[in-house]
């Protein structure tokens, strides 16, 4: 019978669905119940990753003023009006770390919540940028209630007049000469080669490149935007680098990096990314060995094999294996071919 009570009632278009109405207190008590235990059950097979590291909550705290603050708003900052008109009404985040397990909160930015306007999270495998704003809310400072709610700034919701350049933006992530990026995971763009920075930014642009971040930033770019943005950071000048004492794992990047593994077929990395071969390939001296390592961990996957350039780096990380990988990333972080080359490795390629 209630079945029938319920299908009436659908067919007939008695239950007001406006956003100006709320639900009747039962419904809203079902619906946040259900939602509750769907979010509990779904989550459970979340591994937790360390995420003690201020720097990606630092980075998180870059994504969620891009991506999410314009519903949810941040410390310091009015609702939005249009946000305040949804229904539900999207919360502020200021609790939501004691309101929710840190694995719900993964599933929920990574997944989003069908029927109240939160969306998934872009990049659908790109759960090391979820996990920035996951340790972003869990250290997120509670709103100043002190602060008159007229002195709060109210948030865009997207490029207004209001919002930062491109270039700022990409200056709080990648740095700015200046700074070195938020976290290890964000690449240098100083210096880097301007062929190969306008086409990352047209497969963002276009959706062949995943990410959450990127993906909805470069959409709203003309090729102009591109162009501009790609000549301004290859006309900078690069980083300095920082060279760290090396050891064996230093020594076996660095022959990879040179030399490449004949055996394995594979080609030495700068026979590709060296200042004079093709703009198309990137330069990968002065980037982090985090950095590194994460992306040919996507290459590996198939994430970042929807491009021509993304499948031939796919067929190359497929053959290196996790010590090589590691091998190669700790010579980066050495200084790469910058850094002073040590004696005995002068020696062995005499």
């Amino acid at each position: 019978m209630v079945a029938i009570g319920l299908g009436l009632l659908a067919v007939s278009g008695l239950y007001n669905v406006a956003a100006t109405r709320p639900h009747f207190r039962p419904v809203d008590h079902l619906i946040k119940f259900a939602l509750r235990r769907s979010i509990s059950l779904h989550s459970l097979g979340v591994l937790l990753p360390d995420l003690t590291d201020p720097a990606l909550a630092q980075l998180g705290r870059e994504h969620f003023a891009t991506g999410c603050a314009p519903c949810h708003s941040q410390p310091g900052h009015a609702r939005h009006p249009i946000a305040r008109g949804m229904l539900p009404s999207p919360p502020r985040l200021e609790g939501a770390a004691s309101r929710w397990e840190t694995r719900e909160l993964f599933w929920i930015v990574r997944h989003g919540l069908k029927f109240t306007g939160m969306p998934a999270w872009t990049g659908r495998d790109r759960d090391d940028e979820v996990w920035a704003v996951v340790a972003y809310l869990q250290r997120m400072p509670h709103d100043d209630d002190t602060v008159p709610a007229r002195e709060k700034r109210t948030p865009a919701l997207g490029f207004g007049i209001d919002e930062p350049s491109p270039l700022a933006r990409c200056a709080a992530c990648h740095g700015d000469g200046r700074r070195r990026p938020v976290h290890a995971s964000v690449p240098v763009l100083h210096g880097q080669k301007e062929g190969y920075l306008a086409r990352a930014l047209s497969e963002y642009h276009d959706g062949r490149r995943q990410s959450g971040i990127m993906e909805p930033l470069a959409a709203v770019l003309s090729a102009e935007d591109i162009g501009r943005i790609a000549r301004h950071f290859a006309e900078a000048d690069r980083p300095a680098a920082v060279a760290r004492p090396g050891d064996a794992r230093v020594a076996r990047g660095r022959r990879i990096f040179r030399e490449g593994v004949p055996r394995q077929e594979l080609p030495a990395c700068r026979s590709c990314h060296a200042p004079e071969t093709s703009a198309q390939f990137p330069l990968l001296d002065g980037l982090s060995g985090h950095y590194v390592e994460a992306q040919l961990g996507l290459f590996r996957s198939g994430v970042r094999s929807g491009t021509t350039h993304g499948r031939i780096m796919s067929v190359i990380a497929e053959r290196l294996s996790p010590e090589q990988i590691a091998d190669i990333a700790a010579f980066l972080d050495s200084g790469g071919e910058r850094a002073p080359v040590p004696a005995e490795a002068r020696r062995e390629g005499e």
